[in-house]
């Protein structure tokens, strides 16, 4: 029989992570991407439930500075009155598509943040895995809504 075998840094690697603090030092580490490109399907209540404001004002001001581009889906049912967006590719999801986590994909990596109760982040690295989800992404961009407002963060 044949051998199937790959080189082993081709095998997925996976991290779990718990908590607040765990979170954001996942989010300061997507703005390490080397692509300079972030998607993300994004459940934006959930996430503003969960990390202040300043948090994510900084994050996304960062972003800007760093000159990284993304894309962004935004369950629509979801998204918080209080929290204006003026970002650029910023589309809301295809009705009845209703985001309870949130998910982020650069370069060879794919985050998931579980927003239950407890803040769960799990980060997958594979750039076959990284591959699909961005074509998923893709398939549900082409269906999602525009909107032609951007992203800024209210206090």
């Amino acid at each position: 029989l044949p051998t199937f075998s790959k080189k082993s840094d081709d095998k997925p690697r996976v991290k779990f992570f718990e908590g607040i603090e765990a979170f954001k030092n996942v989010v300061q580490e997507i703005l390490e991407t080397k692509e300079k490109k972030i998607y993300s399907l994004a459940s934006i209540r959930s996430v503003m439930d969960m990390v202040d404001r300043a948090f994510v004002r900084q994050w996304f001001e960062e972003v800007e500075k760093r000159g990284i581009s993304s894309q962004s889906i935004w369950s629509a049912q979801n998204i918080d009155p209080n929290f204006q967006h003026s970002r650029r590719d910023l589309r809301l999801a295809p009705e009845g598509m209703d985001f309870s986590n949130s998910i982020i994909i650069y370069d060879t990596k794919v985050v998931i943040f579980f927003e239950d109760h407890k803040l769960f982040t799990l980060v997958v690295e594979s750039q076959y895995f990284a591959k699909t989800m961005k074509e998923m992404f893709g398939q549900i961009w082409k269906n999602s809504r525009k909107t032609s407002n951007t992203l800024s963060v209210s206090q």
